[in-house]
């Protein structure tokens, strides 16, 4: 009886165990990171204050695209695996496709990979990320 009790206590411990550790989607993954953008672009749009910067990466790559963007209605984001590895990256881009912001997904939490500064950052059709640089002397 005692046996039966241990088995049967070690088989729903392990199910806990592998449904407690069920994959992040991205979508879950980058909710925080949306959802800030998102609340952070219609602030802009409404003519309030946007900070300029933060100590924490992810909010600043977030404050950057924002600040950089000249109409917060043509802003977005695009979930897209550009490195085939199963999981989503996260591009803060424009409608035009200039990107402002990547990020990755690291252990399921999301990592900043790049800001790109005044949305100069672009995908080819190989999902190979480019970014450019205007000098002032042309």
């Amino acid at each position: 009886m005692k046996k039966t009790v241990l088995i049967l206590l070690c088989l729903i411990l392990t199910a806990l165990l592998v449904s407690c550790s069920k994959p992040v989607s991205a979508e879950e993954a980058y909710a925080e990171i949306i959802s800030e953008y998102t609340e952070l672009l219609q602030k802009k749009q409404n003519g309030e204050r946007i900070s300029e910067s933060s100590s924490n990466d992810i909010k600043n790559a977030i404050l950057s695209a924002v600040n950089s963007c000249k109409d917060p209605t043509q802003m977005g984001y695009a979930p897209k695996d550009i490195n085939s590895d199963g999981a989503e990256e996260l591009f803060l881009t424009s409608k035009s496709y200039d990107f402002y912001a990547l990020f990755t997904l690291d252990g399921g939490k999301p990592t900043l990979l790049r800001i790109f500064e005044d949305g100069r950052g672009a995908l080819d059709s190989e999902n190979i990320v480019y970014s450019w640089r205007v000098s002032e002397n042309g």
